[in-house]
C-alpha cells in the first residue's frame, strides 16, 4: 500500500514536459513545411525557375518596394482569412477568435512577405531565391505553429496526471465532492491572447529593421523591436507563473479533499 503511491508522482514529471516538448517540435516542423513548401510551389507554378534565378539581382537596391510588394497583399490576406475563419469557425466566442486569428494572420504575413526579399537579397549568393524566400515563409510557419499549439493546449488543456486519480478511485469510498467544477476555459483569457498585439507590432519593427539595414532607421526599429520581445517575453512568463499557481492550488485542493477520507 505504501509503495504505490509514490509511483505517478515520479514519473509524471518526468514525462509530460517531454512529451509537450516533442509535440511543439512537431507543430513547428509541420508549419514550416507547409508555409515554405506552399510559397516555393507557388512560385514555380507561376514563375519558371530560370526566371527565379535572376530574382537576386533585380531585387537588390530596391529591397524596399519588394518588400512591400510582397508584405503587403500576404499581411491583407491573412487578415482576412484569419477573420473569415474566425467568425464562421468560432463558435460562441466568434468575435474572439476572429480577432486572435486575425492578428495571427498579419503576424503570419509581416514575416513571411516582409523577409522574404531581404532573405533573397541577403542570401542571394548561396542559395537560389526560391530557397531563400523560402525560409522566411518557413519561420513565419514556425511561428505560427506554435501559437496554433498554445491555443490547442487552452483550449484543450492537458488532461491531469491519471494514474493517482485511478488509486483513490480504487482506496477511497464513494463521497460527495464540494469542488466547484472549474468553467470551460474563455479564448479571452489565453493569456498568449494578451501577447500577440504586442507580438505584431515587434513584428512589423523587426522586418523594417531587415528591409531598412544597415540605415540608422534600422538600428530604432530593431531596438523596438527587440525591446517589444522582451515585453512580450515577461507577460508570458507571469502568465504562466499564474496558471502555475492555479494548477498547485488545485492540486492542493484534491489532496485537502482527500485527506479526511485516508485519515478515517
Amino acid at each position: 500500500m505504501s509503495a504505490s503511491p509514490p509511483e505517478p508522482e515520479a514519473n509524471v514529471p518526468a514525462k509530460r514536459p517531454r512529451r509537450g516538448r516533442l509535440a511543439a517540435v512537431r507543430w513547428a516542423l509541420a508549419g514550416a513545411v507547409c508555409a515554405g513548401g506552399f510559397w516555393a510551389l507557388a512560385l514555380l507554378v507561376f514563375f519558371s525557375w530560370a526566371e527565379l534565378a535572376t530574382a537576386h539581382h533585380d531585387i537588390k537596391g530596391h529591397t524596399l518596394g519588394a518588400a512591400l510588394l510582397l508584405g503587403t497583399p500576404s499581411v491583407i490576406t491573412g487578415l482576412v482569412m484569419g477573420v473569415y475563419v474566425g467568425l464562421f469557425r468560432g463558435g460562441d466566442e466568434r468575435g474572439t477568435a476572429a480577432i486572435a486569428l486575425g492578428m495571427i494572420g498579419v503576424l503570419t504575413g509581416v514575416i513571411g512577405g516582409g523577409l522574404s526579399a531581404p532573405a533573397v537579397v541577403a542570401l542571394g549568393e548561396w542559395l537560389h531565391p526560391v530557397v531563400a524566400s523560402s525560409l522566411a515563409w518557413a519561420l513565419a510557419g514556425v511561428i505560427a505553429a506554435l501559437i496554433g499549439y498554445e491555443w490547442s493546449r487552452w483550449t484543450h488543456p492537458p488532461a491531469e496526471p491519471t494514474d493517482e486519480d485511478e488509486s483513490e478511485a480504487r482506496a477511497a469510498p464513494p463521497r460527495v465532492e464540494w469542488i466547484l467544477h472549474q468553467e470551460p476555459r474563455k479564448l479571452r483569457d489565453w493569456p498568449l491572447f494578451r501577447v500577440l498585439p504586442v507580438l505584431v507590432v515587434t513584428a512589423f519593427m523587426l522586418v523594417g529593421a531587415a528591409v531598412l539595414a544597415p540605415s540608422d532607421a534600422a538600428l530604432a526599429l530593431a531596438a523596438v523591436g527587440v525591446l517589444g520581445l522582451a515585453v512580450a517575453l515577461v507577460m508570458q512568463v507571469q502568465e504562466y507563473r499564474l496558471r502555475h499557481l492555479e494548477a498547485r492550488l488545485r492540486k492542493l485542493e484534491r489532496r485537502f479533499r482527500g485527506a479526511p477520507e485516508e485519515d478515517a
